[in-house]
């Protein structure tokens, strides 16, 4: 007796095997918080955050736009992560090891943003990496602009975007428990009068940093270490320092990869 349908085809998953070194690969994905995001006309209602799957890093930022975030929003904020990094724990140093920014402020190498097809994150048009190259140009974060590619995840394979996917659910949960911290126990009669708190644009900025700071201080189950332990082991001290919480470096990890 046959207990399952066979397919009529076969789907093909790309590998989900990254680099080890931070900044290789950078996902980018939006989350949308519903109406009880900033209030019932739902005014910080969609998250964009980027996370780098070496180190588990994130970086989010609320769109500032009512009805949809744009192809702006999405830039600005993989630009301001990187530049929080350029100018905080992956500083450049001449005794790190591995620096990952050069003394001019600019990556040693290649960056791949890797997102769905949303309209925000480009929706497929080239225009999206073009204007991103440009403005990461300006802002001396890379050196010429081949630096930066950009791909899109398949649609209806889910597991691509797993490392984004699960922050996203992460994110929604530390909201949550924000808020009930701020507003501790809500009786029905006066949730409406408590929602309006939040209503301000600066008190849910404000979670979402607090949710994102913890985030970099926890340690991830995949690397054994928090993500801003990760990157500042990486520069200072190079690969080996990290190489049993990856499994190889980068040159055996991508031949694996292109084997599967």
């Amino acid at each position: 007796m046959q207990l399952f349908k066979r397919p009529a085809t076969v789907k093909t998953y790309r590998s989900f095997i990254l680099p080890a070194t931070p900044l290789k690969t950078l996902f980018i994905d939006t989350l949308d918080l519903g109406r009880w995001g900033g209030g019932a006309q739902g005014r910080q209602r969609y998250v964009i955050s980027i996370i780098d799957p070496a180190s588990r890093w994130v970086y989010s930022e609320i769109a500032p736009q009512r009805l949809a975030p744009t192809p702006q929003d999405s830039r600005a904020v993989v630009i301001n992560g990187l530049l929080s990094l350029r100018d905080g724990i992956l500083e450049h140093d001449g005794a790190n090891k591995a620096n990952v920014f050069d003394s001019g402020g600019a990556l040693v190498h290649e960056l791949t943003l890797v997102g769905d097809n949303g309209n925000e994150l480009g929706g497929g048009k080239p225009q999206y990496r073009e204007v991103l190259a440009q403005k990461l140009l300006d802002q001396g974060l890379i050196r010429d602009s081949s630096q930066l590619k950009h791909r899109y995840t398949l649609s209806q394979t889910p597991s691509q975007a797993a490392f984004i996917e699960r922050f996203n659910q992460t994110l929604r949960q530390k909201l949550r428990l924000a808020v009930q911290s701020e507003l501790g126990s809500i009786s029905q009669s006066r949730a409406s009068e408590e929602r309006t708190v939040m209503t301000n644009p600066k008190a849910w900025r404000a979670l979402i940093v607090r949710a994102v700071e913890a985030n970099n201080e926890e340690m991830a189950a995949g690397t054994g270490m928090t993500p801003n332990e990760y990157m500042e082991r990486f520069v200072q001290d190079g690969k080996q320092a990290v190489a049993k919480a990856v499994d190889g470096d980068d040159t055996e990890r991508t031949a694996k990869a292109q084997k599967e």
